[in-house]
């Protein structure tokens, strides 16, 4: 990785780091739980009492979310 390369990733990490601090807390738990753990989201969904189906629906808010917050910033993916 060169010199580039690392500081567009260290941007990229602050930006989803900034995201992920503004999530609420169950928000912040399905996230991190799912994307940084890999939980199953079945499992996810016993831990918070939800179905499934709720985990799915909040993880693609969340995703949506972090994809307008990056374009906001510049980064598109």
């Amino acid at each position: 990785m060169d010199d580039e390369d690392e500081s567009t990733a260290e941007e990229l990490g602050k930006h989803i780091s900034d995201y992920v601090r503004g999530l609420t807390e169950k928000q912040r738990y399905i996230f991190m739980s799912r994307y940084y753990f890999a939980e199953p989201t079945e499992s996810i969904a016993n831990d918070l009492r939800l179905t499934k189906s709720s985990i799915y629906k909040e993880l693609t808010r969340i995703k949506n979310g972090l994809r307008e917050h990056l374009e906001r910033n510049g980064i598109y993916v």
